[in-house]
This record gives structure tokens, C-alpha cells and sequence, in this order.
């Protein structure tokens, strides 16, 4: 007989255990499994994030680079109502990348999503201008887990907005640009956010046209050994003048009158269109030949009139105005209401009696100065029109060009109206004046879309 007495089972305690055992095996290898999926859907993520960004950013590239005006504008700008005609690129709730398109046909903005909302995923965007004054964007893009904002994939580039006529940063430290705000039309005017009329350019163009001005840079006459005549003052002034009307014809809605002085600025042109009358105003620059002395306040005197001329007769329109002085060197004549007791002229009429010497003895020169700041206080900033003064120092003779700064600075700047201000210049050499008004023309351009850009 077959004794079973000795043989042995699984207890329920055993059972219990093994049971326990198992439970935990099994819930290690799920745990592990859970983990490689959880890590790769991570990585699947991240690598979403990357790809999407950089669609992104290829769409920003795209906006920068073809853009004929490129702002770059702050989170409360963006979230306003967007404005006709401008596209934007920005930021919403830091949760998606969204571009607004200007549909003209309907006369609407379609909203085009670049990067779409995603589960505890973020993203930043910054744009900044690389170097003021230029055409240089910056931009930085970054996306991010919720609470891993220390694990981000960022891209960052530095574009030049090469086919815009104004690129302007809006942004500061204390509130960073967000978002972009740009135009594509082919040659865009700004235009005010209310009437959506367009804004007139008017400047005048005040040469010096003195005998000093058929010297050389360096300020030697025809009779001297060293004189160099592909140097020569008014020869220069001729061709980058006519460079400058074409770059106003570029713009568009500009209008220019071209005012020479010498003893006086009696040959006073009326404003023209730069675009339908560039030849005329060219014909004018041509027959700047060099004579006489250098009344430079009257240049000024009548510079100011005819702006202010065409402002109340045009009050229908958005005008801004500027008046671009271009002198080689010391005034040395003034002009007088009266013969015989010397009296500043401020009206709008030719010279009523010339004084001075015509020689630069300081007495002369002083007296010329004073004329000089008179008309730049009473007539350029005093009158009830805003002017921007730039005064250009042309001449290579670092003892000529002294009294332009101080014409910028004091004569022809208001002291507390910011929109009556001088600025400016020195160019001793044919490329310096080619530079000049190129940054003349550029801030020009960079003022008027400031005041009515996309706000």
C-alpha cells in the first residue's frame, strides 16, 4: 500500500506569497513597459516639436525676406484689431504660432495656424532688430514641455528684410516683440489708421550754390597747384542731388522744392512731384554753377515758407516735412528789412537789402550766425508747423564745417517739440554725401511708417 502521509502541498500561505510575488513581477515589467513607451512617445514629441518649429521658422524666414515692410510689434499691438493691408506672424497664449494673411478680395484676415496647440506643450517667439537703423531682424523661436522649461528646442536666425523700404522694432526689454507685422504690395505708402488716406512727404531741398562751392573738398580754388577737380564741391553736390530725387521718386508722394543760396534765395522752386516731375527737378539741380557769398539764413527763410506754403494749402492731406540744409562752410551774409537799421527778415518775399561783408572776419561771420539762429528760432521752429531740420557739414576743411552743427542743434531745434528737431552731418568726400542722404532718405521712410505703421 502506497503511503501519501509524508507528501507535502502548497500551504495557502505559500500561495499567498507566490501570488504577491508574481503581482510585483508582473507590476515591475509593466511599469518597465509603461516607461519605454512613455520615453519614446517623449522622444516622439521632442522630435514633433523641433520639426514643427522649424516649419515655422521657414514661414518667418519667408515673411522677412520678401516683405516690403517689416515691423516688429509687441503682444498688445498684435492682439488689437489687425490693420488693411498688413500681414502678421505671432504668438497666442504662448500655445500656438499663428499668421494672419490680408486677403484683399474680401477684405479680411484669414488665420493660417503654423504650429498648433499641443498637450502641455509651449512656445515662445521674440523678434528684435539686430542693429538699430538697419534691416537686420532677429528672431528667436522656442518650443518646450509644461514644466521643462529648461529642456527647449530653440531656433535662432538673423535675417536682412533686404526688399523693405522701413524695418522698425517696436519692442523693448520691458515688453519684447512677439509678433511681425508686415506688407508685401510692391511699393506701399502709410497710410493713417483713420481716414486710410495716404501721407505727402514734402522737403525742401536748401543748396548752398556760393562761390566756395566750385572749390574742392579740401577746399582749394581752381588757381592752386593742388586743386582737384574730380573733387569739386558743386560737381558732387550735382550728382548725388539727382541720386536723392530718384530715391524720393522711389518712395512715391513725395514732393520737393529746391531752394539755392548764395547771396540770397530768391530762385525758390515750387514743391513738385518727384515721381511725375523728376526731370524737372533735375533740370534745377543742373544749374547749380557757384557764385557769391553764403546768405544761409535765407536759404532757410525761404526753405520754411514754402513748406509751410503747401501745408495750408494742402490741409486735406497728412503731411510731414523736412528741410535738408546742405552747407560748405561760414555764413557770411544776412538779410535786412530795412537799408539803413538792420532789421531780420522773416516773411515770405525775396530779400529786402543784403548785409554783410561777404568776407568771414569773425565780426562778419557772427553777425551772419546770428541771422542764421534768428530764422532757425522764429521761422524753421517757430512757426505753427512741424519741421525736421537735417543740416549736412560738406566740405572736407574741418574749420568750415563747425557752424553746420551748430545750425542743426540750436538754430533748428525747438526745445521741447521733439517733431521740430535738427540733426546733423558731416560728408567730406563724394561717397560720405552718397551715405548721407541714403540715411537721410532711410530715416525719412523709418519716421513716416513709425507714425502711421501698424498701430
Amino acid at each position: 500500500m502506497t503511503r501519501h502521509r509524508y507528501q507535502k502541498g502548497f500551504t495557502i500561505v505559500e500561495l499567498m506569497v507566490t501570488i504577491v510575488i508574481a503581482s510585483i513581477a508582473m507590476s515591475i515589467a509593466s511599469s518597465f513597459l509603461n516607461f519605454s513607451w512613455i520615453s519614446q512617445k517623449r522622444t516622439v514629441d521632442e522630435y514633433e516639436i523641433q520639426s514643427d518649429i522649424r516649419l515655422a521658422a521657414d514661414t518667418v524666414n519667408y515673411a522677412i525676406r520678401d516683405a516690403s515692410v517689416t515691423f516688429a510689434i509687441t503682444e498688445d499691438v498684435f492682439n488689437e484689431s489687425k490693420k488693411e493691408k498688413w500681414n502678421y506672424i505671432g504668438i497666442e497664449d504662448n500655445k500656438e504660432i499663428v499668421e494672419y494673411i490680408w486677403d484683399p478680395v474680401n477684405n479680411t484676415h484669414d488665420r493660417v495656424v503654423l504650429l498648433p496647440e499641443k498637450e502641455k506643450i509651449f512656445y515662445n517667439l521674440y523678434f528684435s532688430q539686430s542693429v538699430p537703423n538697419t534691416k537686420l531682424i532677429s528672431y528667436h523661436l522656442e518650443g518646450y514641455f509644461e514644466g521643462s522649461e529648461s529642456e527647449k528646442a530653440i531656433i535662432e536666425s538673423e535675417l536682412a528684410a533686404v526688399n523693405s523700404v522701413a524695418v522698425e522694432d517696436g519692442g523693448s526689454l520691458s515688453n519684447p516683440a512677439i509678433a511681425l507685422a508686415y506688407r508685401t504690395d510692391p511699393k506701399p505708402q502709410p497710410e493713417i489708421v483713420t481716414t486710410q488716406k495716404e501721407v505727402t512727404i514734402v522737403v525742401a531741398l536748401v543748396l548752398d550754390n556760393s562761390g566756395s562751392m566750385r572749390f574742392d573738398m579740401d577746399g582749394h580754388d581752381q588757381w592752386n597747384w593742388r586743386y582737384d577737380s574730380s573733387e569739386v564741391r558743386n560737381s558732387i553736390l550735382e550728382s548725388k542731388a539727382k541720386d536723392l530725387i530718384d530715391q524720393f521718386a522711389d518712395i512715391g508722394n513725395v514732393k520737393v522744392s529746391i531752394i539755392p543760396f548764395a547771396n540770397n534765395a530768391n530762385d525758390v522752386s515750387p514743391m513738385m512731384d518727384a515721381t511725375t516731375q523728376k526731370v524737372a527737378l533735375k533740370n534745377l539741380v543742373d544749374n547749380l554753377y557757384g557764385y557769391g557769398g553764403t546768405n544761409t539764413g535765407d536759404g532757410l527763410r525761404r526753405g520754411a515758407h514754402i513748406i509751410k506754403d503747401y501745408s495750408d494749402d494742402h490741409s486735406e492731406e497728412e503731411i510731414v516735412n523736412y528741410l535738408i540744409l546742405l552747407t560748405d562752410g561760414e555764413p557770411t551774409f544776412y538779410s535786412s528789412n530795412s537799408y539803413y537799421n538792420y532789421s531780420p527778415q522773416v516773411d515770405d518775399n525775396n530779400i529786402h537789402y543784403l548785409w554783410g561783408s561777404g568776407y568771414s572776419d569773425s565780426s562778419n561771420i557772427s553777425n551772419a550766425m546770428n541771422y542764421v539762429d534768428y530764422v532757425g528760432q522764429n521761422v524753421v521752429v517757430g512757426m505753427d508747423v512741424d519741421i525736421s531740420t537735417f543740416v549736412i557739414g560738406f566740405t572736407a576743411v574741418a574749420d568750415e564745417i563747425t557752424r553746420a552743427e551748430d545750425i542743426a542743434t540750436d538754430s533748428c531745434t525747438h526745445d521741447t517739440n521733439t517733431a521740430r528737431a535738427g540733426t546733423y552731418y558731416r560728408a567730406d568726400s563724394a561717397v560720405e554725401l552718397e551715405r548721407v542722404f541714403g540715411e537721410i532718405t532711410n530715416t525719412i521712410l523709418q519716421e513716416t511708417w513709425h507714425i502711421y505703421g501698424p498701430y
